[in-house]
């Protein structure tokens, strides 16, 4: 029996505490403290609420149900408590919201105006403090800082980081660093929405707008697999921040500073207009459309009534959609020609079975886990979010986390039983100490991502991982790649990478034999310069922001970035998410369907239509599910031999490189540079090592 304010409340779970069973009902509770995501702390005492037969208010954030328990949220008594709780942080709060970034929606402007007493009694100094560099994303003005220690609890108990904490007593509490010292996460900027007033803001976002003024799309990140849900505030043509959206099946309430960060690399170097690389001139100029028309034109009048050969390439960023229509386009000159960056490293991958592809774990049932084996990879910086998730599982579990490779901080403890070579092979014989934990577990986890694939013997290593769950009898569920570019799933569920020559890229003769190159929002163009003669090829280039090399470009078409249109992406799970479009472009840009047909109607007299698209996406994808699609089938092939595993005698090392820095938008960022440079300066590991 429970009576919230008279009302019989049927209450099926004990373990609730009052503010749970508050809010579960639609009763409003006040506080600043208490957060669904973290720990009970019960700083604030803004949520007291009276319990019959009690003397004093109670907390009802730290105070569990009971049986026959009468709570009144609204009496009197708790009224005049509320009203002198907000008396007392009003002490020392400074009186500057006309110039706070989180007026408008302050919660505790929202809870002085419904709570609090209509006049002060407070005629004495107010206190100050000193405000903290903890990095270059997040302002700090502690002076206006309640200590409901939100921010503490993040650090450690989501991110894993100690790095925040309480200085002193009384009038003299403070919420610092202890030394001088950076918020060293991928996850920082979390406490800035944690954050019940404005002692933690955003510093890109300083002094722009107030929050009635934006207008709000709720879309999708792109910066790396997971694709969390996020919204875009924009006005005008200029985006001002990102936000996460709640999504308990996904990123829950958080999202990487990648993804929140990163969007000022959109309006640098952003390309704005057609540009012509006039080399007789050595000089770039801004054309217009019908001058890129016609300059095609001539180069295609050269190869009249003959044969030429026409290659596309697609960057990491790129949507389903126009990669199947730059697909379509080499299809309709009758061959397929065609294939995305990540080809280069995965050229063996095989997209005929999604198991060796996607993720097969359901996020909500991830917890099942009772080991988990990485190999080869640093979970933490190539999916952060997915990390985070095993992290919990870790606090609450304690199973087995082992690491095959380099040495790196993932904020919990596992296992690091070293880089050589020999002891995976050890592992492969059954002969090392590791097996035995192996072959007890009934749900174990194997992690792999680029670093591994990307070696020469990547896809060797790949069935020797096949072999060992398939003598261990386990469902071939438990062995997972994990993918940082969005693009790739989508790739292999459209089969973009079959008719493909997996002996191309060794190959010099192909040369001079292409004619046309196509670079489809392509990162790095330099990773393709030992494969084409840029002498003697046209080379296009297709995107949202000028190459670092664009001399090496001959024309340099603008289109709309992931923001400004509607695209659909496939995560690391095989979830198709689409995104909406947030901004209005002033800029003479046209969308990819529109470029691409154009440039095929030219050379084909042929127009990719956008019906075409969708009917050749729904038939790729309906193939897709029809692929051999079961993770619980074993491999029936036993005789393998185990002294030829085909497997170089080289460590599991970790590339080097910058995790804020992974595609052509963080490229240009100015906030992800900034971090990049505070984080080597200061000696802090945000490098995979």
């Amino acid at each position: 029996m429970l009576r919230i304010n008279g009302l019989e409340i049927k209450n099926s779970n004990n373990n609730l505490t009052i503010i749970q069973s508050c809010l579960n009902n639609k009763i409003e509770i006040p506080r600043f403290c208490y957060h669904e995501k973290l720990s009970i702390a019960g700083n604030c005492r803004m949520c007291l609420v009276e319990v019959k037969n009690t003397v004093k208010p109670i907390a009802s954030c730290a105070m569990p149900l009971m049986q026959n328990m009468e709570i009144y949220t609204n009496s009197f008594l708790v009224k005049k408590a509320r009203e002198g709780v907000l008396e007392f942080l009003l002490v020392n709060h400074p009186l500057d919201c006309p110039i706070c970034d989180q007026g408008g929606e302050c919660d505790l402007q929202d809870q002085v105006l419904i709570f609090g007493s209509d006049r002060g009694r407070f005629y004495e100094d107010k206190r100050s403090v000193l405000d903290k560099n903890i990095g270059p994303l997040i302002k700090t003005l502690m002076t206006r800082c309640i200590h409901c220690t939100r921010c503490v609890r993040f650090a450690k108990e989501i991110a894993g980081i100690s790095i925040l904490g309480t200085i002193g007593r009384g009038m003299k509490t403070e919420i610092g660093t202890y030394i001088e010292n950076l918020f060293k996460s991928e996850l920082s900027g979390n406490v800035i929405d944690l954050c019940p007033v404005g002692a933690l803001t955003s510093k890109p976002y300083a002094f722009k707008l107030r929050s009635w003024e934006l207008y709000k799309v709720e879309t999708i990140d792109i910066m790396d697999s997971f694709c969390s849900n996020i919204r875009v505030d924009y006005k005008g043509d200029e985006i001002m921040r990102i936000l996460p959206l709640l999504n308990e099946n996904l990123n829950e309430e958080w999202i990487t500073d990648k993804a929140r960060f990163s969007y000022d690399g959109l309006y640098i170097q952003r390309l704005t207009h057609p540009l012509f690389n006039d080399k007789l001139r050595r000089r770039i100029i801004t054309v217009s459309w019908s001058f890129i028309v016609k300059k095609f034109k001539e180069f295609l009048s050269k190869y009249y009534n003959t044969i030429f050969k026409f290659y596309g390439f697609t960057g990491s960023l790129v949507d389903i959609e126009s990669t199947m229509a730059l697909k379509l386009l080499t299809n309709k000159m009758g061959y397929s020609n065609f294939t995305s960056l990540d080809f280069i490293k995965y050229n063996k991958m095989n997209s005929d079975l999604r198991s060796d592809y996607l993720f097969k774990f359901d996020l909500e049932n991830l917890n099942k886990i009772d080991l988990c084996f990485f190999l080869g990879t640093n979970i933490r910086y190539e999916l952060p979010l997915l990390n985070l998730r095993l992290r919990k599982i870790y606090m609450k579990y304690k199973i087995l986390y082992v690491s095959l490779g380099a040495k790196s901080d993932i904020t919990y403890f596992y296992n690091q039983i070293g880089i050589s070579m020999n002891l995976f092979l050890k592992i492969l014989e059954g002969k090392h100490w590791f097996n035995n934990f192996f072959v007890k577990a009934k749900e174990p986890l194997i992690l792999f991502g680029d670093n591994l694939l990307s070696r020469l013997d990547g896809f060797n290593i790949y069935k020797s991982l096949l072999y060992i769950i398939n003598m261990n009898k386990i469902s071939k569920k438990n062995i997972n790649f994990i993918p940082k570019s969005v693009s790739f799933v989508g790739n292999m569920e459209l089969n973009s990478l079959l008719g493909i020559n997996s002996d191309f890229y060794s190959q010099n003769q192909y040369k001079k034999d292409y004619n046309i190159l196509y670079l489809l929002n392509v990162d790095n163009v330099e990773k393709i310069y030992d494969y084409f003669n840029f002498k003697t090829t046209l080379a296009i280039y297709h995107g949202h922001n000028i190459p670092e090399h664009k001399d090496k470009m001959h024309l340099l078409l603008p289109s709309y970035s992931y923001i400004k249109k509607k695209s659909s992406y496939i995560n690391f799970f095989g979830l198709i998410q689409t995104t909406k479009k947030a901004l209005f472009s002033k800029y003479d840009i046209q969308k990819d369907v529109d470029i691409i047909n154009v440039i095929s109607y030219i050379i084909n007299k042929k127009k990719v239509l956008v019906e075409d698209i969708y009917f050749n996406i729904k038939e790729n994808m309906y193939f897709t599910v029809n692929k051999i699609n079961s993770v619980n089938f074993y491999i029936k092939n036993k005789n393998i031999n185990k002294n030829k595993y085909n497997i170089f005698n080289y460590p599991f090392v970790m590339k080097v490189y910058n995790y804020y820095k992974t595609n052509i938008i963080t490229y240009y960022s100015v906030n992800m540079s900034l971090c990049s440079k505070n984080f080597n300066k200061r000696n802090i590991s945000n490098f995979n090592k």
